[in-house]
C-alpha cells in the first residue's frame, strides 16, 4: 500500500536530524542544517520492502557545510528525495562573508541553487548563481583549495557575476569547475 506523511513547520535541530535512519549522522556532519521547513513523504510498501520519497520546502535554514567555510542563511527552495537522488529546486539563500563591528552579518547577495545528487556514489551536478558577489581578501582566501594562492598571486578585488557548475562524476572523485 502507498501511505502520506505531511508535517508542517518542522524546527529542525541537530536531534531531528541525527534520527534520520543511515544517513542522518552525515547530513549533520557535513551540512549541519537549522532552521524551519516543511516535509511531504510518500512510501509504497510492497512485499516487505518500504520506498519512500520525500519532498523538503525549506522556510528558512541555515547550514553550516564541511567543506564550505561560509555559513549559509535565510535558504528556502525545494529538496526532493527519489531513489537515491537529491534533487535541488530553485534553492536561494545568502552567505556570510564576515561580520560587521557592529555584530550584523556581512553577507552576498542572494544565491540560486539548482541540481541533482546522488546519494549513494560519489556523483553530482550542481548549478550555482550568484550575481554581485563583492570579491575581497576574507572571501577568497576561505575558498577551498586555492583561496590562500588566488589571493597572494592575483589580490582580486570588486564585483563580480558568478554562474558556476559543479560536477562530480562516479570514477573521478574530483570536481570540475566551469565559471561564466
Amino acid at each position: 500500500g502507498v501511505f502520506n506523511i505531511n508535517v508542517s513547520n518542522i524546527n529542525v535541530t541537530e536531534k531531528i536530524i541525527k534520527m534520520i535512519p543511515s544517513v542522518g549522522q552525515r547530513i549533520w556532519s557535513e551540512y549541519m542544517p537549522e532552521g524551519r521547513c516543511d516535509v511531504a513523504v510518500t512510501c509504497n510498501v510492497k512485499d516487505k520492502k518500504i520506498n519512500c520519497d520525500a519532498i523538503i520546502d525549506l522556510r528558512d535554514m541555515e547550514f553550516l557545510c564541511s567543506q564550505w567555510q561560509f555559513p549559509i542563511f535565510g535558504t528556502h527552495g525545494k529538496i526532493e528525495y527519489s531513489g537515491n537522488n537529491l534533487y535541488f529546486r530553485d534553492v536561494k539563500g545568502y552567505m556570510v562573508t564576515g561580520m560587521l563591528t557592529n555584530g550584523k552579518k556581512l553577507s552576498t547577495p542572494h544565491f540560486a541553487l539548482d541540481g541533482l545528487v546522488d546519494i549513494t556514489a560519489p556523483s553530482c551536478t550542481l548549478t550555482f548563481e550568484m550575481p554581485n558577489l563583492i570579491v575581497g581578501e576574507p572571501l577568497v582566501r576561505k575558498i577551498p583549495g586555492i583561496g590562500e594562492r588566488l589571493w597572494e598571486t592575483f589580490k582580486p578585488r570588486g564585483r563580480v557575476d558568478v554562474r558556476t557548475e559543479y560536477l562530480i562524476n562516479g570514477v573521478s572523485k574530483s570536481p570540475e569547475f566551469y565559471t561564466e
